[in-house]
């Protein structure tokens, strides 16, 4: 298991959100699982432990069945959450920007995802 840390920006998140890749990469270089736990600050009442697995699809789909998410799910989840905010009591510059580089990389993976499509090989282990 493999920590990581680059979402670690404040106190909290460096004491109290541990991120983890669980398994080694796989064909692509990426891995699949990933487990992210919030640990309670000592002697805090009514906050326990909390892990949260993340599976991502292991394989193209036209070779295996769909056994996780894919990053654009993930992406999507992020973009309703920051697009939430930046309408919200607290909107901010640095939220809108952070959006709006999560769609534009939701774009990016739908442009990268028609070219395969236009060449015949979206879905299998092909480049």
């Amino acid at each position: 298991m493999r920590e990581i840390k680059t979402h670690q920006n404040s106190e909290f998140t460096r004491d109290h959100i541990r991120v983890y890749a669980v398994d080694e990469p796989g064909a692509g270089g990426a891995c699949h699982e990933y487990q992210v736990d919030a640990v309670p600050t000592p002697g805090t009442q009514n906050f326990i432990a909390l892990t949260t697995a993340i599976n991502f699809q292991h394989g193209p789909l036209k070779e295996t069945p769909v056994n996780g998410i894919t990053d654009e799910a993930l992406l999507a989840v992020v973009e309703d959450r920051l697009s939430a905010f930046c309408e919200g009591e607290f909107p901010s510059a640095e939220t809108k920007e952070a959006r709006d580089h999560i769609r534009l990389a939701l774009e990016q993976l739908a442009k990268r995802q028609r070219d395969r499509s236009e060449r015949g090989v979206a879905g299998k282990s092909e480049k």
